[in-house]
Order: structure tokens, then sequence, then C-alpha cells
């Protein structure tokens, strides 16, 4: 197994605290994943020249499954949107990291994965383009 991370502002763009998309996402990510790790720090970027406060969610699973990298793409998309957030900061198992464009993968429908795959943005098909399946919560199994 690997690590696996999500990167969730503190607050929103408007000030708002995010404690609860934060503990939401941990819990989805815990209830897939078999548990999840949170740590706080600071984010620094040309915008954020003092920092903002960040959460960092951690999770380990084996990334030769296909399905892993999709299940924590689509957690972590829904959670950003829910959050207002414009982009996003995922690290894959495999060590691939992606910096996402919420509003693009809204427009496309789609979010990149490691290698040539893609997920579905949640409220599409929830599959990759070679059919594996990703993450429905509310499929019927």
């Amino acid at each position: 197994m690997r690590e696996a991370l999500v990167i969730l502002p503190g607050f929103d763009n408007d000030g708002r605290d995010m404690k609860h998309v934060g503990d939401n996402l941990a819990n989805a990510l815990a209830a897939v994943f078999g548990g999840c790790t949170v740590t706080w720090g600071y984010g620094y970027d040309p915008t954020q020249p003092k920092g903002e406060p960040v959460a960092l969610y951690t999770v380990a699973y084996d990334p030769v499954d296909p399905t892993n990298d999709g299940r924590l793409a689509q957690i972590a998309l829904e959670h950003w949107r829910w959050a207002g957030q414009l982009f996003g900061y995922i690290r894959f198992a495999d060590g691939t990291v992606r910096i996402v464009d919420i509003e693009e993968a809204k427009r496309t429908g789609r979010i990149p994965l490691p290698g040539v795959r893609v997920a579905a943005v949640p409220g599409f098909d929830y599959r990759t383009d070679d059919e594996a399946f990703i993450h429905n919560p509310n499929a019927k199994e």
C-alpha cells in the first residue's frame, strides 16, 4: 500500500469555516479506505503570502487497483465542490499529483487520474474509460 493525499482549506473563499466539510471528507475517506489521518498546516502560494489554514487528508491504498484512484478523486471532487473551491490538490498513491480545475471538471464531467485513465465527476456515470467501477454511494449492490 501507498499513501495518497487530498488537501482542503480550513475556510472557504468567503472566510467561512469548512470544518463540517472536512469532517464529512474524513468520514467518507475512512469508510472507503478503512481509515483517514487528518493533519493541519498552512498552504502558501503567491496569493496567500501569509498562508492559509489547510487540512491534509491522508489515506493508504494499493495503487495497482485502478478503482482506488477513481474513488479518491470522486470523493475529493465532491468535497471541493461543497467547499466552493476553484482548484483542488490531490496526490494519488503512485505519487502522481494533480491540481484539479474544479470548473473544468464540472464542465467536462471528468477528472484526470494517473496514467491515461479518467474518472467521472459525481452525478455522471461513475465509471472510468475502461468501464471499471469507481464509486457510487447510491448504487445498489
